[in-house]
Formats: C-alpha cells, sequence, structure tokens
C-alpha cells in the first residue's frame, strides 16, 4: 500500500486539534473551538460542532486515532472530571468514526500506549524534528516558529501558538498510527506471500 494517511485528533472540551499526516509528510491541521461556560456545556457543544471537519478529514484518512484517556491516581476529583468530560469527547469522535466510515481503521490509544512517559514537552519536540520544523519551547509544549515548512500547511495560518498544545499531540497520534498502519500492511502482505499478492 501508499504510505498510510492517518487522522490524529487529540480530543477536548474546548480546543478539540485534529492533524492530517502520513509518517512523512503533514497535509492538514485543524482546531475546533467550542467553548461554553462550563465544562459540561462545553463537551456537548463539542460533540455538536465536530461532525462536519470530522467527515472531512477522516473521507482523506486511511485510519483514524483519537486519544483515548487513562484516570491518574493521586488526582483531584475535579481533575478526574474533566478527563471524564474528555472520554464523552473522545467516545463521539470513535462513534462518529465507525458509524461514519465503517471499516476504516479506528485506534484509541491511552497516552501511555502511544507516547509512554515522556513529557508533553520532550514528545512535541521529537515529532516536530520527525517532520523537519522549526520549534521554540512554550511551558509545557512546543510550537512551530520561523518555520517556512510549517507555513505552508493547509490550516497552519489560522492557529494560534496556544493551539500547539493539542495540535502537537494530534500530530504525534497521527504519526504513531501511520506507523503502526504501515506495519499492519506489511504484516498482511508477509502473511499473504508472493502467490496471493494481489496485482
Amino acid at each position: 500500500m501508499d504510505a498510510p494517511i492517518v487522522l490524529g485528533i487529540d480530543p477536548d472540551t474546548r480546543h478539540t486539534a485534529m492533524v492530517l499526516a502520513s509518517a512523512a509528510e503533514i497535509f492538514q491541521v485543524y482546531v475546533i473551538r467550542a467553548s461554553s461556560d462550563t465544562e459540561e456545556s462545553s463537551t456537548l457543544r463539542m460533540i455538536h460542532c465536530l461532525a462536519p471537519a470530522f467527515e472531512a478529514l477522516a473521507r482523506k484518512a486511511d485510519a483514524v486515532v483519537v486519544e483515548g484517556q487513562q484516570i491518574y491516581t493521586g488526582k483531584s476529583a475535579a481533575s478526574t472530571d474533566s478527563i471524564l468530560c474528555l472520554a464523552q469527547v473522545a467516545g463521539a469522535l470513535a462513534a462518529y468514526a465507525n458509524l461514519t466510515f465503517p471499516g476504516k481503521t479506528v485506534w484509541m490509544p491511552k497516552p501511555s500506549q502511544w507516547k509512554g512517559n515522556v513529557p508533553k514537552l520532550v514528545h512535541h519536540a521529537r515529532v516536530l524534528s520527525h517532520y523537519g520544523i522549526d520549534y521554540e519551547t512554550g511551558n509545557d509544549f512546543c510550537y512551530p516558529s520561523g518555520c517556512s515548512r510549517a507555513a505552508r500547511i493547509p490550516g497552519y495560518g489560522k492557529t494560534k501558538k496556544s493551539d500547539w498544545k493539542h495540535l502537537g499531540d494530534a500530530l504525534g497520534l497521527a504519526l504513531w498510527g501511520a506507523v503502526r498502519t504501515q506495519m499492519l500492511a506489511n504484516a498482511n502482505d508477509d502473511r499473504r506471500g508472493p502467490s496471493d499478492s494481489i496485482s
């Protein structure tokens, strides 16, 4: 198969980030903003706003990767409630993917599965470097800076520096999915063997 194109999604109740990419190229970045008075109302508003952008981008992808959620021990009740709201957005995205594009591969890895225990700042730096994008560092994330390669990515001009806290994760998810989708395709080719190859 050609290099797989994957839609990576970092779900959030107020700023959901989507990146369409292969392991070698970024094709589009997109952020859905759906802020409201409370996290609960923002969650519902985000779920309502997701479908159009998701469908347009997922249609171009071989697979979709939505970050799953995990509750960490020692976190406050408020933090746990926030994670549960994120899980609702992530679940809606996975449902959209399965209902709108039946048969399309959908991954929903927890953070520990797709980036291990690497801090966000370090992981963003690695992912942006992988794509040859110059970056600067914020408090806990990286963002493109003065990079003509980034400037050519469709959607980049509509992003804010702060959006890259989520876009960096969405890009990492897309890369993770692209590598795994290619590995699955290669494994299937190996199992099929030369005599069973499709011409």
